[in-house]
């Protein structure tokens, strides 16, 4: 239920961001982006598409697969 949930707040996000886009301002992009990352995040088939697609055109897809990436766990520091 959870997924069906954030992936239709992914969509609903982006579909904001497209409608505020003829607007002035920076709100149009940051909304895309955080409903693509849920989307991408709650649909397997969003996934793979949105691979296929960054392999073939990587520079647009730049930003987006910062964001997605799994962050490494920090090492604590060594004691001598």
């Amino acid at each position: 239920m959870t997924r069906v949930l954030m992936l239709s707040l992914g969509i609903i996000l982006m579909l904001a961001g497209a409608a505020l886009s003829p607007v002035p301002g920076p709100w149009s992009v940051p909304l895309v982006v955080l409903g693509l990352l849920l989307v991408l995040r709650n649909s397997l088939w969003a996934r793979r598409r949105y691979i296929l697609l960054s392999r073939r055109w990587p520079r647009p897809f730049a930003l987006t697969n910062r964001f997605l990436r799994r962050r490494r766990p920090v090492a604590p520091p060594q004691t001598i």
